[in-house]
């Protein structure tokens, strides 16, 4: 994953121009006339791809003719379409390598900020992406900065934080500031705990706060799905007696009197702890900028830090105290814990140091 990726492509009109010299005209409707390859759908797409593969066939037989066996001279890399105001070389020294890329316009506003494990790569998906949006964005781009990262959790970090910093127009995700939701838990009357969305002005802890009501619930109903929890118990579903998902088996029956409130409780500990981050000291290493660097991610009783870099020597032998000064701080949010949950969620060997 993440590794660069270019095609080469073979132009049969430079390959014919060189294996059959002599035409007046090497387009592929005079070349079939030539060389008698039937192609009765021309200009239609079907027909004329037909027609390509019997032209390159004859023109790879006319090549070992010649003693011809590798075709490779009259290969040719892909071009990438550029926007109109971006100079080629700013383009071509981009790294293929984690970071954050900005997207300046005329003015040099940064109109768009994204985070690449290939940043020359991931710019030129930009450029070939047709949706409007990406087309009108296309149009202003004037130039291209980029900061490497070392790695993609430190890329992740870094955008969201950027993101939230600048407030770039073609950004639409991670811009919102304020987390106005919460999800939170109690226990009725029954001993049985049960989650619910709700305002952040309310006095609840919080099991995991968010931007809107609409991002809450997508992760609820997730947890829901993952951990077999009871919808009527989630505030989800509005019901007397037994849940909807009981009768097709996707809730284990605790509202229908089928499952220990215990098991119950047991599974929805681990939900809410699926989406805490750990509330102890630790630092998670990365690969660095360069080879010999090393990244440190900081997290203090749950609350993320901020990362920076350090020598891999100093990262490998120094104590938790000795790290921790290569920090620089960047804000805590629920974007930040999210990204770091689910790396440690999708990383069971990552480097963790724990104070």
């Amino acid at each position: 994953m993440g590794g660069a990726y270019e095609l080469e492509t073979l132009c049969t009109i430079k390959l014919s121009r060189r294996l059959i010299p002599g035409f007046k005209s090497y387009s592929l409707g005079n070349l079939c006339d030539e060389l008698n390859i039937d192609n009765k759908d021309a200009h239609r797409a079907y027909g004329d791809a037909r027609a390509t593969v019997e032209l390159f066939e004859l023109l790879v037989e006319k090549s070992q003719e010649l003693g011809e066996n590798d075709l490779k001279p009259i290969k040719i890399k892909k071009q990438i379409n550029l926007p109109p105001m971006l100079e080629r070389e700013v383009y071509d020294q981009l790294p293929e390598t984690f970071g954050v890329y900005y997207f300046h316009n005329a003015e040099n506003e940064i109109i768009y900020v994204g985070k690449a494990n290939n940043i020359k790569q991931r710019v030129a998906s930009h450029f070939n992406d047709k949706k409007r949006k990406e087309q009108q964005m296309f149009e202003q781009i004037a130039n291209i900065t980029y900061k490497l990262c070392g790695s993609e959790l430190v890329s992740l970090l870094f955008e969201s934080a950027e993101i939230k910093r600048l407030f770039p127009m073609y950004n639409r995700s991670q811009k919102k500031l304020v987390e106005t939701h919460l999800l939170f838990s109690y226990e009725n009357g029954g001993g049985l705990t049960c989650l619910a969305i709700g305002s952040n002005k309310q006095q609840n802890e919080a099991v995991a706060t968010f931007y809107n009501v609409r991002q809450a619930k997508n992760i609820l109903e997730a947890l829901v799905e993952e951990f077999e929890l009871c919808p009527k118990y989630c505030g989800l579903e509005q019901s007397k007696g037994a849940c909807f998902a009981s009768g097709i088996k996707k809730c284990k029956g605790v509202c229908a009197n089928q499952e220990p409130i215990d098991d119950y409780n047991q599974r929805v500990a681990e939900a809410m702890d699926s989406l805490r981050i750990p509330k102890r000291d630790f630092l998670i290493l990365e690969d660095g900028r360069t080879g010999d660097e090393m990244s440190v991610i900081s997290v203090m009783e749950g609350v993320y830090q901020g990362f920076g870099f350090c020598e891999s020597t100093q990262a490998t032998e120094s104590e938790f105290s000795a790290l921790i000064k290569c920090i620089d701080d960047y804000p805590d949010n629920s974007d930040s814990r999210r990204i770091i949950r689910v790396f440690l969620k999708n990383n069971k060997a990552a480097r963790v140091l724990f104070a």
